[in-house]
């Protein structure tokens, strides 16, 4: 007769249960505290969008301005480690679901700082890779939170970014904002909506 209990007693059905439960449970927990992040970087990025637009406007297209983009981290880091303090005092820890986001977009962070510098060196699409590869960590956690909207959104705003960047005679500031709309902000407002639900 076939065994159908692992060596702690469990059957499999109920080691399935929780395993599937502890991840929900990180799923839930992410989009407490991720959904306020992805608003800051978000932001952040609108943000410095309006500064090299105002910068370029002003000085007659300076291309210096863009340098502003490198103000990113140094504005979204502080901001983002004040609120992650607020929910580890809370209570609230790392887990699966938060730990693999956080690789993705740490992933991403070093990706396009490395676009923006080689840029100066070698004739690149900076625009369209970063853009390129803002939408893929958003869609990836789309897909880690079973958020098929936010998937969605970071395909579009990923595959969308390289035709605006080569064909299309949109200012970078611009497909840069709607990139931060598409693949950070809208998706932070789903995930804090779909937390207030879950209080």
């Amino acid at each position: 007769m076939e065994n159908n209990f692992d060596k702690n007693g469990l059957s499999v059905e109920k080691s399935l249960e929780i395993i599937s439960e502890a991840i929900n449970n990180s799923q839930r927990d992410f989009q407490r505290r991720g959904g306020t992040a992805m608003l800051i970087w978000g932001t952040t990025i609108l943000l410095v969008s309006g500064i090299v637009t105002l910068g370029l406007s002003l000085s007659d297209n300076n291309y210096l301005w863009h340098l502003a983009w490198f103000l990113i981290p140094f504005i979204g880091l502080p901001l983002d480690r004040i609120a992650s303090k607020r929910y580890k005092r809370s209570g609230q820890g790392e887990n699966f679901v938060s730990k693999a986001v956080g690789l993705v977009w740490g992933i991403f962070g070093i990706m396009a700082v490395a676009t923006g510098i080689t840029a100066f060196f070698i004739p690149i699409a900076t625009n369209g890779t970063i853009i390129l590869l803002l939408g893929m960590a958003g869609a990836v956690t789309g897909a880690l939170n079973q958020s098929w909207t936010v998937f969605i959104l970071g395909i579009i705003s990923g595959i969308a970014g390289l035709p605006c960047d080569y064909f299309l005679n949109i200012p970078t500031p611009l497909i840069m904002a709607f990139a931060a709309l598409m693949t950070l902000v809208i998706p932070g407002l789903i995930f804090n909506r779909q937390n207030r639900k879950l209080l």
